[in-house]
């Protein structure tokens, strides 16, 4: 589980709100070491944070994500809304930069036949077959799967585990 890509932006903030916790705690001590230790690692990884805005890929996996989405980021950059615009322009160019490459179709491969004689019926029934077994529907050059996907929600969406297995399962609504 640890190490996903959609983990990185919440473990940073997460690293980041402790470290402003236990510098604030530790302000008055004698001794600065902590307090300097903290800073330190405060910018440290600030500075990798920052580092995330090259690429769009840790904000898209965060907000693709059935369980986050935006309403995540909105929430923990709601002091930050220049983020917010930065981060819907940079994940809205990933998308159109992906959103028309081919996807390869699943094909469920036909099942072994003993031979007979068919007739017409057999014929048509097969061919009738073959039809259903394609996608419901085709990507479009005008359908836009990331905005439909943005713009619905699930209430299980919040129980999602794993995004993976999500995806894989919706692959033919969203291939």
């Amino acid at each position: 589980k640890f190490g996903a890509i959609w983990e990185v932006l919440l473990t940073m903030e997460w690293l980041l709100k402790h470290l402003e916790e236990f510098k604030v705690q530790h302000e008055l001590d004698e001794e600065p070491h902590l307090r300097i230790g903290c800073n330190l690692g405060w910018m440290k990884l600030d500075r990798y944070y920052t580092l995330t805005e090259d690429s769009p890929v840790y904000l898209a996996a965060l907000i693709l994500h059935p369980a986050f989405r935006w309403s995540t980021v909105e929430s923990q950059w709601g002091d930050h809304p220049d983020w917010l615009v930065r981060g819907k322009a940079a994940v809205q160019e990933l998308w159109e930069e992906y959103r028309n490459l081919p996807v390869e179709q699943e094909t469920i491969p036909e099942q072994p036949t003993v031979p007979r004689k068919t007739t017409d019926l057999d014929d048509f029934m097969a061919s009738i077959r073959k039809l259903s077994t394609r996608p419901a529907r085709l990507p479009s050059a005008t359908r836009d799967e990331y905005a439909e996907w943005v713009a619905t929600t699930d209430p299980g969406d919040c129980l999602v585990d794993n995004p993976i297995q999500y995806w894989l399962l919706r692959r033919r609504q969203y291939p």
